[in-house]
C-alpha cells in the first residue's frame, strides 16, 4: 500500500481556521489533508495505475465531493463509475466493497492530488458561450456582482461533440429558493457549488447540435445544466420534454414548474410525507410561491380545508379567488399574528412550511393534537448569519406533532408516477399554475434569484435565456 513519495506540503493548504483542506490553486477547490489514504470501494471499470489515461475526457468525466460524507465520486457519460473513501491516519482500514465489485485497490494521496488538480478548472457539462461561475461564498445576502462573474467560452460545432452528446441551448433557467444554501460550504444534501463552477440550476433547452440519437436537433430537452447559454452534455443527464401543443394549453416551461421539481416537491410533501386527507384543516407558508402554490391546491384536491401565508393582499387574493384556497392571511400585515391565532388556534392538522421563522412559531402554537409538520424548506433564514430556532418547540411534544422533512432527490423513482398524476389534473383544470418570468437573458439572474428572497415572484420565479 502506498503512501506517497514526494512532498506534498506544496500542493495542499490547511484552512486551520475552518478545519477544511483547500487545493492551493487559487480556485478554492477542495482537496486533501494530512496523513490520508483512499481506498476504492466501487469501481465499475478497471482503474488503471495512471489516472489520467482514466479521467483525461473532460467532457465525459465529472467530479464530485462532499465533505458530510468523504466520499469522493467519479461519474462517467452521467453515470457512477468509481467511488474513493478515505483512510485517515493509517488507522482505518477496513472497506467492505459491494460483491458485484471487479476491482479493488488502493490510490495514494499523491497519485489522487494529481486527478484532482487535473480536474479542477473541469466542470461538466461544459460551458460553451456565456456562463455565470460563482467566485464568493456570501455570509448572508448575495452580493451583486461579487458573488457571481460572467464569464465567455467559445461555442463548439457538432464535429467536436462525441456520440451520445449534445449542445443544449438554454431557453428557461429555473430559480429555487434553495440555491442560497447550495452556496454554503456545510453538511447537506448535495456538495456546494465550488468556486470558480458554473452555478447549478435547471434548464430547459433547445438542441442545437448532436450526436444523439435520443435528442435530435431541435428537440427540448431538460437537466442541470447550469447558468450558461449553451452546454455540451451527455444524453444520459439530460430529460426529454415534449413540444408543447397550445390547443391542450401545455407550456414549455411547465417541467421547471408544475411538471417539473416544484410540482413534485409539493406533491411529495403534502401527500407522501403529510398525509393529508379529506377534512383536514391545512396551513401553507409561502403559498404564493412555487411549491407552496401547488401544494395547497393538491391539499384542496384531497378534500381538505386550506389556508395560505403570503406576502401581499394581491397574493392572498390570488390564492382564494384563481386557486380556490378557503382562506389567506398576509404575514406583512401590522395584526397578522392576532389574526394567524384567531383564525388558527387549536385548528392545524396539517402544516406544510416552506418559511420557517415567526410563522412557524405560530403554526406550533396553533397546532392540533397529532399535526402533522412538513419541512419543506425555511427562506425567511436562507440569508441570515444567525438563523433563528421555534421557540415554541415544547408544543411538539405537547400536542404531540410529527414534525418531519424531506428531500425530493431521495425519491425520484416516483417521478414519472406523480408527473402522471399532476399532468392529469392540469389537463381537467383542478390545478393552476402561475409563472413570473424574468426577460433580458442570464445576465439577470443574479438579480433575479436576489430577488427571489424578497418575494417578488408570484407562482414559479424563471429567467428567459432565449426566447423559444
Amino acid at each position: 500500500m502506498e503512501t506517497g513519495s514526494c512532498d506534498l506540503d506544496h500542493f495542499f493548504n490547511l484552512d486551520t481556521d475552518q478545519g477544511r483542506p483547500k487545493l492551493d490553486t487559487g480556485q478554492g477547490r477542495p482537496a486533501l489533508a494530512g496523513n490520508e489514504i483512499w481506498v476504492i470501494l466501487r469501481a465499475l471499470r478497471p482503474v488503471p495505475s495512471d489516472p489520467k489515461s482514466l479521467y483525461r475526457d473532460r467532457r465525459r468525466f465529472t467530479l464530485v465531493y462532499s465533505w458530510h460524507s468523504r466520499v469522493l465520486a467519479g461519474y462517467f457519460d452521467g453515470q457512477l463509475h468509481v467511488q474513493f473513501t478515505r483512510i485517515l491516519d493509517f488507522k482505518e482500514y477496513a472497506v467492505i466493497p459491494p460483491e458485484d465489485t471487479p476491482y479493488i485497490d488502493t490510490i495514494d494521496k499523491g497519485k489522487l492530488y494529481d486527478m484532482l488538480n487535473m480536474l479542477a478548472k473541469w466542470s461538466w457539462p461544459i460551458p460553451v458561450a456565456t456562463t455565470k461561475e460563482y467566485t464568493a461564498r456570501p455570509e448572508t445576502n448575495i452580493v451583486p456582482g461579487e458573488t457571481f462573474a460572467v464569464q465567455k467560452h467559445t461555442t463548439p460545432t457538432s464535429e467536436e461533440l462525441e456520440d451520445g452528446e449534445v449542445v443544449l441551448e438554454s431557453l428557461y433557467l429555473s430559480l429555487d429558493p434553495a440555491m442560497r444554501g447550495w452556496l454554503d460550504d456545510r453538511p447537506s444534501y448535495i456538495p456546494p457549488v465550488a468556486i470558480g463552477e458554473i452555478m447549478r440550476g435547471y434548464a430547459v433547452g433547445r438542441v442545437t447540435a448532436s450526436r444523439s440519437e435520443k435528442f435530435p436537433v431541435g428537440s427540448y430537452a431538460l437537466g442541470m445544466v447550469g447558468w450558461t447559454e449553451q452546454a455540451i452534455i451527455n444524453e444520459s443527464s439530460l430529460e426529454s420534454v415534449p413540444t408543447p401543443d397550445p390547443a391542450d394549453g401545455g407550456q414549455l416551461t411547465d417541467f421547471l414548474s408544475v411538471l417539473g421539481l416544484t410540482g413534485i416537491t409539493a406533491y411529495w410533501g403534502m401527500v407522501e410525507v403529510g398525509h393529508v386527507k379529506p377534512g383536514d384543516f391545512v396551513v401553507v407558508s409561502g403559498a404564493a410561491g412555487a411549491t407552496g402554490s401547488i401544494a395547497g391546491q393538491i391539499a384542496k384536491i384531497h378534500g381538505a380545508t386550506v389556508y395560505g401565508i403570503a406576502g401581499s393582499d394581491e397574493k392572498c387574493r390570488w390564492l382564494v379567488e384563481d386557486l380556490k384556497f378557503d382562506g389567506a392571511l398576509n404575514y406583512k400585515s401590522e395584526d397578522f399574528a392576532e389574526k394567524f391565532k384567531s383564525l388558527m388556534q387549536g385548528k392545524i392538522d396539517l402544516f406544510y412550511d416552506n418559511v420557517g421563522g415567526e410563522v412557524l412559531d405560530l403554526a406550533l402554537l396553533c397546532a392540533n393534537k397529532n399535526a402533522r409538520f412538513v419541512m419543506c424548506g425555511g427562506v425567511s433564514q436562507y440569508n441570515e448569519q444567525e438563523v433563528k430556532g421555534p421557540k415554541n418547540y415544547m408544543m411538539i411534544w405537547r400536542m404531540r406533532i410529527r414534525m418531519e422533512g424531506f428531500i425530493v432527490f431521495d425519491h425520484m423513482d416516483k417521478k414519472p408516477e406523480i408527473r402522471r398524476k399532476l399532468s392529469q389534473w392540469l389537463a381537467e383544470g383542478r390545478l393552476q399554475r402561475r409563472e413570473t418570468i424574468v426577460h433580458g437573458g442570464l445576465s439577470q439572474a443574479e438579480t433575479a434569484l436576489m430577488q427571489l428572497y424578497k418575494g417578488v415572484n408570484t407562482g414559479k420565479l424563471l429567467v428567459e435565456v432565449k426566447a423559444p
